[in-house]
């Protein structure tokens, strides 16, 4: 005798960095898209694009304008860390093509295109981006992952540090672990469920 059973597994899909609405909240800590679904490894020889930024220091509540150069790009994940962590702090503006979404202490910036057959280069725009208010009292940096194509793409693009000027009137910030935020399934990721359909032989014993 035979008896049908169903096995449900549940698969957990990360989407990655390009796809046309933007970076998942899943990648906002290690910042690297997958090279699976990109169908190649990041670029491995220099960047061809720069981060610049209107200014060498930072400030609470300060707001700076922060560029790309360097060629035209369809794709981003831009933060703003304290340096040499991935501590994410203060604030972007979206624009048109871009969208901002919270990971821990700061905002993630990413490409907002509406569908995949929309994708285009993004306008060569200035990203507003805005000081926490409080103290933070070390140097910072802006990181990106910047995609020319969904095939060509470079991880770990830094800024140059700014230094922090801070006011003494002002409280210091305190920072979360981003790592808790950043672990689990976000409204960006989605799980299939899959039913597999065997069969067991029971026996008549």
């Amino acid at each position: 005798m035979y008896r049908q059973l169903v096995l449900i597994v549940l698969c957990y899909v990360r989407i990655v960095i390009n796809r046309p609405d933007g970076a998942p909240i899943s990648t906002c800590e290690d910042m690297k898209p997958s090279a699976t679904l990109h169908g190649a490894e990041p670029q491995e020889v220099a960047s061809p694009y720069k981060i610049g930024v209107d200014s060498d220091t930072h400030e609470p509540g300060k707001p700076l304008k922060v560029s790309i150069t360097g060629g035209e790009y369809q794709g981003i994940e831009l933060e703003a860390r304290i340096k040499n962590t991935t501590t994410a702090i203060g604030n972007f503006t979206a624009t048109d093509k871009t969208k901002v979404y919270s990971c821990g202490d700061g905002d993630v910036l990413t490409h907002n295109h509406k569908t995949e057959a929309e994708v285009t280069n993004l306008p060569q725009d200035k990203y507003t981006w805005t000081a926490p208010k409080c103290r933070v009292g070390k140097d910072i940096e802006f990181v990106a992952t910047i995609a020319k194509t969904r095939q060509i793409y470079w991880v770990n693009v830094k800024s140059s540090s700014l230094k922090a000027v801070d006011d003494e009137g002002v409280d210091e910030c305190v920072f979360k672990d981003k790592s808790k935020s950043s672990s689990t399934i976000m409204k960006s990721d989605f799980i299939i469920i899959i039913a597999v359909t065997t069969f067991l032989k029971v026996s008549p014993f």
